[in-house]
Protein backbone atom coordinates (compact mmCIF):
# COMPACT_ATOMS: atom_id res chain seq x y z
CA UNK A 1 0.00 0.00 0.00
CA UNK A 2 1.42 3.64 -0.77
CA UNK A 3 1.90 5.96 1.97
CA UNK A 4 1.90 9.77 1.72
CA UNK A 5 5.43 9.42 1.07
CA UNK A 6 5.19 7.76 -1.68
CA UNK A 7 2.46 9.65 -3.63
CA UNK A 8 4.48 12.98 -2.80
CA UNK A 9 7.16 11.74 -4.42
CA UNK A 10 4.92 11.65 -7.88
CA UNK A 11 4.07 14.48 -10.46
CA UNK A 12 0.43 15.81 -9.96
CA UNK A 13 0.51 14.63 -13.55
CA UNK A 14 1.08 10.74 -12.90
CA UNK A 15 -1.14 10.94 -10.04
CA UNK A 16 -4.32 12.01 -12.00
CA UNK A 17 -3.53 9.50 -14.47
CA UNK A 18 -3.41 6.91 -12.19
CA UNK A 19 -7.01 8.08 -10.41
CA UNK A 20 -7.98 8.08 -13.95
CA UNK A 21 -7.40 4.73 -14.61
CA UNK A 22 -9.57 3.62 -11.37
CA UNK A 23 -12.91 5.17 -12.64
CA UNK A 24 -12.97 7.90 -9.60
CA UNK A 25 -14.75 11.20 -11.01
CA UNK A 26 -14.20 14.48 -9.44
CA UNK A 27 -10.64 14.98 -9.16
CA UNK A 28 -9.64 16.81 -12.08
CA UNK A 29 -9.35 20.25 -10.57
CA UNK A 30 -8.11 18.99 -6.95
CA UNK A 31 -4.95 20.34 -5.59
CA UNK A 32 -2.14 17.88 -5.06
CA UNK A 33 -2.62 17.20 -1.26
CA UNK A 34 -6.12 17.06 -2.03
CA UNK A 35 -5.15 14.05 -4.81
CA UNK A 36 -3.34 12.35 -2.41
CA UNK A 37 -5.85 12.70 0.30
CA UNK A 38 -8.23 11.10 -1.73
CA UNK A 39 -6.15 7.90 -3.49
CA UNK A 40 -5.43 7.61 0.62
CA UNK A 41 -9.33 7.11 0.70
CA UNK A 42 -9.04 4.49 -1.87
CA UNK A 43 -5.51 2.63 -1.05
CA UNK A 44 -6.68 -0.69 -2.24
CA UNK A 45 -6.81 0.95 -5.94
CA UNK A 46 -3.47 2.38 -5.89
CA UNK A 47 -1.33 -0.55 -4.15
CA UNK A 48 0.97 -1.02 -7.62
CA UNK A 49 2.41 2.27 -6.74
CA UNK A 50 5.88 2.75 -5.02
CA UNK A 51 7.77 5.60 -4.44
CA UNK A 52 9.38 7.33 -7.24
CA UNK A 53 13.23 7.11 -7.08
CA UNK A 54 15.03 10.36 -8.71
CA UNK A 55 18.01 10.36 -10.41
CA UNK A 56 20.90 12.72 -9.55
CA UNK A 57 23.46 13.98 -12.21
CA UNK A 58 27.29 14.23 -11.64
CA UNK A 59 28.82 17.21 -12.92
CA UNK A 60 30.98 16.82 -16.12
CA UNK A 61 34.66 17.67 -15.03
CA UNK A 62 35.06 21.38 -16.01
CA UNK A 63 38.06 19.81 -18.69
CA UNK A 64 35.90 16.82 -20.31
CA UNK A 65 33.00 19.89 -20.62
CA UNK A 66 36.01 22.32 -22.68
CA UNK A 67 37.11 19.86 -24.92
CA UNK A 68 33.67 18.26 -25.99
CA UNK A 69 32.76 22.15 -26.78
CA UNK A 70 36.12 22.51 -28.96
CA UNK A 71 35.75 19.61 -31.05
CA UNK A 72 32.30 20.80 -31.60
CA UNK A 73 33.54 24.06 -32.62
CA UNK A 74 36.19 22.76 -34.91
CA UNK A 75 33.59 20.98 -36.42
CA UNK A 76 31.57 23.63 -36.73
CA UNK A 77 33.91 25.36 -38.40
CA UNK A 78 35.18 22.73 -40.69
CA UNK A 79 31.29 22.67 -42.10
CA UNK A 80 31.55 26.17 -42.71
CA UNK A 81 34.58 26.04 -44.44
CA UNK A 82 33.63 23.14 -46.77
CA UNK A 83 30.18 24.74 -47.14
CA UNK A 84 31.80 28.55 -48.61
CA UNK A 85 34.33 26.00 -50.79
CA UNK A 86 30.88 24.31 -52.23
CA UNK A 87 30.00 28.01 -52.92
CA UNK A 88 32.84 28.94 -54.47
CA UNK A 89 33.15 25.80 -56.48
CA UNK A 90 29.54 26.52 -57.81
CA UNK A 91 29.85 29.75 -58.62
CA UNK A 92 32.68 29.24 -60.73
CA UNK A 93 31.04 26.16 -62.54
CA UNK A 94 28.42 28.76 -63.20
CA UNK A 95 30.82 31.31 -64.56
CA UNK A 96 32.61 28.65 -66.60
CA UNK A 97 29.09 27.89 -68.31
CA UNK A 98 28.69 31.25 -69.42
CA UNK A 99 32.04 31.82 -70.90
CA UNK A 100 32.01 28.98 -72.77
CA UNK A 101 28.23 30.09 -74.14
CA UNK A 102 28.94 33.16 -74.75
CA UNK A 103 32.27 31.74 -76.41
CA UNK A 104 30.24 29.04 -78.47
CA UNK A 105 27.77 32.33 -79.44
CA UNK A 106 30.64 33.98 -80.89
CA UNK A 107 31.77 31.57 -82.58
CA UNK A 108 28.48 31.16 -84.77
CA UNK A 109 28.70 34.13 -86.12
Amino acid sequence: MPTREDLESHLISTLKKEVAKTNIIGFSKLKKSDLIDLMLKHKHRFHHIKKRSIKTYTKIPQKVYDEALKKKKELLEKSKRAKAYQTRQAKRREESIRTSKSYAGMKKR
